[in-house]
């Protein structure tokens, strides 16, 4: 048998069922329909090819497992109906077995991205005015990434983010967190937006907190952490944002107090505090809590991640030659280890705003 879908220029999503493996071309036994399918549906593609028909039974061959491919095609449609991004998508030769046996798939599913459907996704991260009116010095790296290929992280990857974790620890060795300039100014503007630094760390400070204290960073996945591993070499906060979910650009600025947050380790939604520092995009997601404390639940970088936006940001005098480095690094492990598209770019009182389409 063969099962697929397609994504139709003038139709729209369609499943396809009938007559697998040579027998394709040969017999053309093949029924389509528009996706989604009720179950009534579905029957009745089996009931119109031949391949469906023998399900049944046919001379000396058996019943096969006809539920099995009923719900094989009810499946298919509702998957070419909620993923339009996939142009084609279909397992041929897929062998039913024996009545209440299931099904066995002997070539795997092949799937074509179809960039019409699913154009690149439009990227900006910028400063609110009035956010550069009370932090003048504040300035920003940028990396808007799209089609990146997010994995466990690599044996080569590992190595080199133990091995920055050990000499981080070297340099500080006995100096106070709060004495290092870089945390030092993050700590400041906390207080200047209202916030108890001690209480809400820096994720720089927090990383490091950790590694001081608990002799390791555990290991993630190769976007995180290698966004992890700048981190700690510079004492930068370095954001990874999960793009998927933004409706358009993600503002720095004072939030209002309606926004919603959802915290990547709560599962109840929340408002921001008014006049706190936040992460938004126009529908008032935040992203991102008191600058660089916490990222939310739909920000989280995941193992499918393809379009991302990274941030390092400083506030201590001498920052922008450290942003500086640090996108550089950024970008050389992004191209090594994860690949994709992307492009970089710099933010400051001068420059408020970054975007890239891809």
């Amino acid at each position: 048998m063969i099962v697929g879908a397609v994504q139709d220029a003038q139709f729209g999503p369609l499943v396809m069922f009938g007559a697998g493996g040579i027998e394709v071309e040969a017999m053309k036994d093949v029924a389509f329909s528009l996706a989604p399918l009720k179950a009534e549906e579905a029957e009745y593609m089996l009931e119109n090819t031949w391949a469906g028909r023998r399900l049944k039974g046919y001379r000396n061959l058996p019943p096969a497992d006809r539920l099995a491919a009923l719900q094989v095609i009810l499946r298919f449609a509702q998957f070419a109906a909620d993923f339009p991004e996939l142009a084609e998508i279909e397992i041929n030769p897929l062998r039913v077995l024996d009545e209440g046996q299931g099904l066995l798939p002997w070539m795997c599913a092949h799937v074509w991205r179809n960039l019409e459907v699913y154009p690149m996704k439009q990227l900006e991260f910028r400063y609110h005015p009035d956010l550069l009116t009370r932090f003048p010095d504040i300035c920003g790296g940028v990396i808007l990434a799209q089609e990146l290929n997010n994995a466990p992280t690599p044996p080569d990857l590992l190595q080199a983010y133990q091995t920055e974790q050990r000499a981080v620890l070297y340099k500080i060795g006995e100096q106070p967190l709060s004495e290092i300039p870089s945390l030092a100014a993050w700590r400041a503007a906390f207080r200047l937006f209202g916030v108890d630094p001690t209480k809400y760390r820096s994720a720089a400070e927090a990383l490091l907190r950790r590694l001081t204290k608990k002799g390791d960073i555990p290991s993630i996945s190769a976007l995180v952490d290698l966004c992890n591993l700048v981190s700690i070499r510079y004492a930068l906060p370095v954001a990874a944002l999960d793009a998927r979910a933004l409706s358009g650009a993600v503002t720095v600025r004072f939030a209002t107090g309606s926004e919603s947050f959802t915290a990547h380790d709560s599962p109840e939604p929340e408002h921001p505090e008014s006049g706190e520092v936040i992460f938004a995009d126009p529908a008032d997601l935040v992203v991102a809590r008191r600058w660089c404390w916490k990222q939310s639940l739909e920000s989280t970088i995941a193992l499918d991640t393809t379009s991302a936006i990274l941030t390092v940001e400083a506030q201590h005098p001498g920052g922008y030659k450290d942003i500086q480095a640090a996108l550089k690094d950024l970008s050389i492990l992004l191209e090594r280890f994860i690949g994709g598209s992307f492009k970089a770019g710099f933010l400051s009182i001068e420059q408020n705003a970054f975007a890239w389409n891809g």
